[in-house]
């Protein structure tokens, strides 16, 4: 692990030792005393006194203590190994795992700070990114074919995820590794891609990002690209939909080979849990006792306050203020013309119409945010199909799911 690496970890972990404990008992205690003190009424200056002036140096203590234990676990873990030569984070599953969760929930923050442990955009194989450019693509791919899919994966995911539940590591394409992208590439001929991305950006950011790469991989790809799918779980379907409106708007070579988009479990319209986080963190915030802890929910990233309502664009977020109370600035998108849109939602228990499945859908998201979208006009953006009992992550490989991809997928281009 890079001694860089190691720092910024030890760092995050004292800081949010800091501000997940430290701070916000300090700020619940702080409130609890005022209201003490003022109860008790004059007469109590000194005492007061005195213990703002312990209690302040009590959690001053701890705060360094947090920090200088963040340090430490870095200075440690420069030794562990011997004399092995020392790797990145991203050289191990776990690390990998590790890292996208932590730009899942602070990655806006990671990347202003260049922080090291920021993930950056790339297209990979199992393991290993693959650079954008013709010969190491050829050299990654020994049959290239002309139709092109790309895996796009969700919040605090890395693209190993798509490996969900097929008992395989990601490096070892056996029969228990039959994932979407090879049966695909089996099945209709797609070369398989997978996406890494920081999913702590704004969607906006990562469907930019994402729109520029793309444009770069047809340029460089070894043969002449003759359709593009586009396949996302969850906040990846959001990227893909965002990378399709950037591209339509800027005219860019791609966007005109893309057939499909399908989104799996997307909360098109927003996610019922960030909803609760943010009415639970504007309640908390009007009384003194519980402020600190809104205060620390308000850290998470600038992605997943856009899950709120399923933002799209830029001009849904920029000069709002993203703690407002269930305030909703996006508007319908037309879809791109020449591309067929598709929706799989699903819900966690077998019967229908179960309450369960009514508060809390797959998990994560409700059937009707991921069916899809409206239209300006108020008509569907597209076709939705249904998985009943799975969750939400079992849609990043199930077989209902792989027969709907199958037939989207092997239907000539939309008209």
């Amino acid at each position: 692990m890079a001694d860089r690496e190691l720092a910024a970890l030890g760092g995050l972990a004292g800081e949010y030792a800091d501000r997940a404990l430290t701070s916000t008992v300090e700020g619940v205690h702080s409130a609890v005393a005022h209201r003490v003190f003022y109860a008790i009424g004059p007469g109590t200056t000194v005492v007061r006194t005195i213990h703002d002036s312990v209690s302040a140096g009590a959690y001053e203590a701890l705060r360094r203590g947090g920090y200088g234990l963040g340090t430490a676990i870095a200075g440690v873990s420069r030794f562990i190994g011997g004399n092995e030569e020392r790797t990145s984070v991203s050289d191990s599953r776990f690390g990998r795992a590790a890292q996208a969760a932590i730009n899942g929930l602070i990655g806006d923050r990671l990347e202003a700070e260049q922080n090291p442990l920021s993930v950056r955009m790339a297209l990979r194989l199992p393991g290993r990114d693959i650079e954008v450019q013709r010969s190491a693509l050829a050299a990654a791919f020994a049959e290239p074919t002309d139709k092109l899919v790309v895996f796009i994966h969700g919040l605090c995911e890395t693209d190993e995820a798509w490996w969900l539940g097929t008992r395989s590591d990601p490096e070892q394409e056996g029969p228990a590794g039959r994932t979407y992208g090879n049966r695909l590439r089996d099945d209709l001929g797609f070369s398989p891609l997978y996406l890494r991305y920081n999913s702590g950006l704004h969607v906006s950011e990562n469907g930019r990002r994402l729109s520029w790469l793309l444009e770069e991989l047809c340029r460089e790809w070894p043969r002449e690209v003759r359709e593009i799918a586009l396949v996302g779980h969850s906040m990846g379907g959001l990227v893909a939909r965002s990378a399709c409106h950037e591209a339509d708007e800027s005219e860019r070579a791609w966007v005109g080979r893309t057939s499909r988009v399908v989104c799996l479990c997307a909360p098109n319209t927003g996610s019922w849990l960030e909803k609760a986080v943010n009415a639970g963190g504007w309640a908390m915030k009007k009384a003194p006792e519980s402020r600190a802890f809104a205060e620390f929910l308000e850290l998470r990233s600038a992605g997943i306050k856009d899950l709120r309502f399923g933002y799209l664009r830029d001009d849904d977020w920029r000069d709002r203020d993203p703690d407002e109370r269930l305030r909703d600035w996006s508007r319908p998108l037309a879809p791109v013309p020449g591309i067929g849109y598709h929706f799989v939602s699903a819900e966690l228990t077998a019967a229908e119409r179960h309450p369960v499945a009514a508060l809390f859908g797959d998990m994560l998201v409700r059937r009707q945010s991921a069916t899809g979208p409206s239209t300006p006009d108020g008509e569907p953006v597209g076709e939705a199909r249904h998985v009943q009992g799975a969750s939400h992550f079992q849609l990043l490989n199930h077989p209902d799911a792989y027969e709907h991809l199958r037939e989207w997928l092997g239907l000539s281009f939309p008209t």
